[in-house]
């Protein structure tokens, strides 16, 4: 007996976030294609607020065949998007290589004290794994005393 073909569409299904992180750097091999991520980090300790802050965030996602919109946003604590934080759109084919890997540079943004979010949307759709970032204040450094001879 043959199967009904059903007449809703297929659910479209979105990209898995594999690994997303910030931190210093990211590098990427010109001959073996890996990058190498450098300096993890989840907190800015800053001696004055608003701070600007310079990070990198490398995000590696596993997608079905097809085409797919892929963009980064700091989130505020209440989830919104924080301003000029979004960046660009990259458009990605899941059909020639299942996976991809980006990586931002985020320079000289401002951001006060608080808890954040770097999280990865599909489409405009946040496709759930987020990366925590809290910006606290802290003491500057501490002065060296001159030794005494």
């Amino acid at each position: 007996m043959a199967k009904k073909k059903s007449s809703k569409p297929a659910a479209k299904t979105f990209p898995v976030v594999y690994v997303i992180a910030i931190c210093d750097a990211v590098a990427r091999d010109p001959n073996s294609h890996k990058s190498t991520v450098y300096g993890i980090f989840d907190s800015l300790i800053a001696p004055k607020l608003p701070a600007e802050v310079f990070f990198s965030v490398y995000v590696r996602i596993h997608g079905e065949p097809g085409v797919r919109k892929l963009q980064l946003k700091l989130l505020d604590e209440a989830g919104g998007v924080v301003k000029d934080a979004g960046g660009p759109e990259f458009e990605f084919d899941f059909g020639k290589q299942p996976v991809a890997e980006m990586s931002v540079r985020v320079v000289g943004l401002s951001l006060g004290r608080g808890k954040y979010r770097i999280a990865v949307f599909c489409e405009k759709k946040n496709i759930g794994m987020s990366y925590p970032l809290v910006v606290a204040k802290g003491k500057g450094e501490k002065k060296q005393s001159k030794a005494k001879s």
